[in-house]
């Protein structure tokens, strides 16, 4: 029988990137004047009319995020994906803490945005790497959205390259999510051909 987390943990990768662009949005909503083009991400979690509502959302999101990052882990295949699923996870640690290190405390906040950042860019690449001859789109895609991240810090569009970014890493949770799905699927029916 299977665990409740082996159940609902693949769910989670829905979950996560859902609730942080549910709690993100309604934060912009009540940010008079947000701009991703002159404001970051993290500007939302030290106004005072939209903190609660974005620092709430990352803590959740990355609870969440770190809950499917295990569940992907004992999924992905042994070597380079493990590995990619693995730092997701670590990546997620020092994201969730934004929530509670905001621009407030800007150099701790520059520090955990940086190792979330650079972790995450790494399992992408990590996970697309591993999964390049098993599901060659899959694999693909994750390294496609780390070739997008990549790039980012040195473009000079800074606060917009931030939104990019985050915008990769939630796709790349939503897709990894699907293909979970598809194995699971797979591995349901395969009794049917065995």
């Amino acid at each position: 029988m299977e665990s409740l987390f082996e159940r609902y943990g693949r769910h989670a990768g829905l979950v996560s990137p859902l609730v942080f662009l549910v709690f993100t949005l309604a934060a912009i909503s009540n940010f008079l004047g947000y701009d991703p083009s002159t404001h970051y991400i993290s500007d939302l979690g030290v106004n005072p009319h939209s903190a609660i509502l974005f620092n709430v959302g990352v803590l959740l999101s990355g609870i969440t995020g770190i809950a499917f990052s295990l569940h992907l882990w004992k999924r992905m295949p042994a070597g380079a994906a493990k590995s990619g699923a693995f730092l997701m996870g670590a990546a997620l640690m020092p994201f969730t803490l934004l929530s509670v290190f905001t621009e407030a405390a800007f150099a701790v906040h520059f520090i955990l945005a940086i190792m979330f950042f650079s972790l995450a860019l790494a399992s992408l690449i990590l996970v697309g790497a591993g999964l390049r001859f098993e599901d060659g789109r899959i694999g693909g895609f994750s390294l496609l959205m780390g070739a997008l991240i990549m790039p980012l810090p040195f473009s000079g569009f800074h606060p917009l390259a931030e939104h990019v970014a985050v915008a990769a890493i939630l796709a790349w949770s939503l897709i990894m999510w699907a293909y979970l799905g598809r194995q699971n699927e797979y591995m349901r029916y395969e009794w049917i051909w065995m």
